[in-house]
């Protein structure tokens, strides 16, 4: 094995490695040759994600199998290669052996076997292109509702095909929950003449849509193919530059439209995002809850503590139908909401104390939705 990286070319190497090291943790990744002038990459976790890299435009001076170096390791010296220097590659025995200018670094390298065997190839199902900064968009929406406190079954992003309203283009509607809140956003597809009906497309891990999520924000121009089954998920930068796949979660996601159809308010606020981020911020001295009351023109935030004291503090609103009735709410799950909206201005919708609430982004397009369970008020 020889080749060369330019040194156009080490930042785009840099970032892959950084990226699969994620994916591999202690375990090695793949190098070798790809047809015409590539580097291939790979790195698996032996469970739920495998990522493929290529990085086009190496100059092979001598092909070779694949070799497995150790993630950490390779991530390490790329760190520090002086900028505006090519980088050659060689293998000398069991070393792989770095050049960049008067700097030289010999890793070791291991048995190709020891890095997992991969997720599987796309298996049948639906394949859509989507922007991949809309996708990034819709992943960010939906993340917050799943993590570690989140029930089984319920920890993972659910897939389904919708006609968008408005246009009736086809979409996809990307939903979380962590049995607290329920969060959905939709992007457009292009669907290559599929019969686009309801259904369930897949439940996408927490691991697997953060890699996605990160693969699609560093590109946001791309377009990305999406794979998507009742047991698989893969997404594909077109033209190769990327592939992570796994599979789909186990686990029947529950009726979220129940609870969107059930839902009835009392009143409906308009306010300021950034506003309301910063009061509920200021909040966070005194407790982890809040109680929040629509008010003529305001809506009034009061936390208390038994220790630490109390805050109060209102926030101006355009308020419809006021009724001064306070609801509480556990300020990180509503923080969280604003914290991904893009718009300047949000939607609040509430209705009686104990009824969720409806958390809107109000763009020139839907920037997300979400529904905060309440909390009983001492």
């Amino acid at each position: 094995m020889r080749f060369t990286v330019p040194a156009s070319l080490v930042p785009a190497l840099r970032a892959a490695v950084s990226r699969l090291t994620a994916v591999a943790r202690d375990l090695p990744i793949l190098v070798g040759y790809t047809r015409p002038d590539g580097l291939h990459l790979r790195a698996c976790d032996g469970r739920a994600v495998d990522l493929e890299a290529t990085i086009r435009g190496v100059d092979w001076i001598v092909p070779s199998d694949t070799i497995a170096v150790p993630a950490d390791s390779l991530a390490q010296v790329l760190a520090v290669v002086p900028r505006a220097q090519d980088l050659a590659v060689s293998l000398r025995g069991t070393k792989l052996r770095l050049s960049a200018g008067a700097a030289t670094w010999d890793l070791r390298t291991g048995d190709a076997s020891l890095v997992p065997p991969g997720a599987g190839q796309a298996q049948q199902g639906w394949t859509v292109r989507v922007v991949a900064a809309d996708l990034a968009r819709g992943l960010s929406i939906a993340r917050p509702c799943i993590g570690e406190e989140a029930r089984y079954g319920l920890n993972g992003i659910h897939c389904e095909p919708v006609l968008l309203g408005g246009t009736g283009a086809e979409g996809l509607r990307l939903v979380a929950t962590d049995g607290s809140r329920l969060a959905f956003g939709e992007l457009a597809v292009e669907t290559q003449g599929q019969d686009w009906v309801g259904g369930r497309l897949g439940l996408v891990p927490p691991a697997l849509a953060d890699h996605i999520l990160a693969l699609a924000a560093a590109e946001p121009a791309a377009r990305v193919v999406l794979t998507l089954s009742g047991r698989w998920i893969a997404a594909e930068a077109e033209g190769g530059a990327w592939r992570v796949c796994g599979p789909a979660m186990d686990g029947e996601f529950p009726d979220y439209r129940q609870i969107l159809d059930g839902m009835k308010f009392a009143c409906v606020v308009r306010v300021a995002r950034k506003a309301l981020s910063d009061a509920l911020r200021r909040a966070t001295a005194i407790s982890r809850e809040v109680a929040i009351e629509a008010r003529e023109d305001e809506i009034l935030i009061t936390a208390t503590d038994a220790e630490a004291g109390e805050l109060r503090e209102t926030v101006a609103a355009a308020v419809d139908r006021p009724d001064n009735l306070p609801r509480g709410l556990r300020i990180a799950y509503l923080a969280d909401c604003l914290r991904v909206v893009e718009a300047d201005e949000v939607t609040v919708s509430l209705g009686q104390s104990l009824d969720p609430v409806l958390v809107r982004g109000r763009g020139a397009e839907l920037d997300g939705e979400w529904v905060v369970m309440p909390l009983r008020l001492g």
